[in-house]
């Protein structure tokens, strides 16, 4: 019931500190 949801939530997350990390380095991201 969760895996599929938890999964997506996991990637999520780190999709967001990895876009913050080298969004506060390279101001060129947008996306």
């Amino acid at each position: 019931f969760y895996t599929g949801q938890q999964k997506i939530v996991d990637t999520a997350g780190r999709v967001d500190k990895f876009r913050r990390r080298y969004g506060e380095g390279k101001s060129g991201i947008s996306a």
